[in-house]
């Protein structure tokens, strides 16, 4: 009974690594390939469906890779970040992701190096309109900083040294310059990094 915890923890480790990355990986590398081209591809269709697959694959990783939770350090520097490298993530290095930060469509968004990532921030390079998979790159620059409660459009890109601030939204094809830092819902250019605060997006 007293090693029965760890007993049980590093069972749980084992399917981890087994059922969460060795058999999502079989599936994606030996029957889909694991690279998806940005473009638009119709629901019905065989390649559409094989998108969705490949845009699906990589949830059974990130819902069993949550009971690492409880060391938020070790999980938001290497267990998500290094992990979703196997989905296609490219990140740079001392890359942050914080607990309950959702990035789907994993192979298709790209952070810089020294970037931070808030809490249940939500990333999605993809989206579904008139009946079609729409598919369009991420890519996030390095030392930036992405609020909590966030939410990343496919499309979306955000320059070096920039800001998005908490509960903020940036829409469908949206461009963060370098060193701008930005809030709201959709998101709005505030100041500069270094100049006063511009009032007016407050006032609107």
């Amino acid at each position: 009974y007293l090693f029965l915890p760890l007993f049980v923890f590093f069972s749980y480790c084992l399917t981890v690594v087994f059922f969460g990355v060795v058999h999502s990986q079989i599936i994606l590398r030996f029957t889909l390939g694991i690279g998806i081209k940005p473009g638009k591809y119709p629901h019905n269709s065989a390649e559409g469906r094989l998108v969705g697959v490949k845009l699906t694959a990589d949830s059974m990783f990130k819902s069993m890779i949550k009971v690492f939770t409880f060391i938020p350090f070790i999980w938001g520097m290497f267990i998500f970040p290094y992990g979703m490298r196997l989905y296609g993530l490219k990140t740079g290095k001392n890359v942050h992701i914080a607990t309950s930060t959702y990035i789907e469509s994993a192979g298709l968004v790209e952070i810089g190096d020294h970037t931070f990532i808030g809490y249940g921030a939500v990333l999605t390079a993809h989206a579904h309109e008139n009946r079609e998979i729409v598919i369009s790159p991420i890519k996030i620059g390095k030392r930036v900083t992405i609020g909590g409660k966030t939410g990343v459009a496919p499309g979306v890109e955000i320059g070096d040294n920039s800001i998005l601030g908490a509960i903020s939204f940036v829409t469908k094809g949206g461009k963060i310059p370098p060193n701008e830092i930005w809030i709201g819902s959709p998101a709005k250019f505030l100041k500069k990094r270094g100049e006063k605060r511009n009032t007016k997006i407050l006032e609107d």
